[in-house]
């Protein structure tokens, strides 16, 4: 498991019964935690659904019905992500003028 290039594939011995799907989660946590995060997601695909790995759509309208004058619409991004042309967008669509903020390195 430690050499393999693909150990969230490597099958484990037949004589180790005591290991169910979750105790190997723990193994792979111990020998090969570089590969946790898609061992994980394999877990939660596997045995609750793959919706729970999988971020819900994006939808700008929706968001914009649900918020308030009061509070601010807060974007989480991950890296190489950039909505402002889409919010901009959005914003001439209501005649409205969004001020946008950045909080980080920009």
């Amino acid at each position: 498991m430690f050499d393999s290039q693909n150990p969230d594939q490597w099958e484990f011995p037949s004589d180790a019964v005591m290991c169910n799907a979750f105790r190997k989660l723990l193994v792979m946590r111990c020998v090969r935690p570089d590969k946790l995060v898609p061992s994980v997601s394999k877990f939660i695909v596997d045995y609750v659904g793959e919706k729970y790995v999988k971020p819900p759509a994006f939808d700008l309208a929706n968001v914009y019905l649900e918020s308030r004058s009061t509070t601010p619409l807060v974007f989480v991004l991950s890296p190489g992500s950039d909505p402002l042309k889409a919010l901009l967008k959005f914003g001439e669509s209501k005649n409205k003028r969004p001020d946008p903020i950045s909080l980080g390195q920009g």
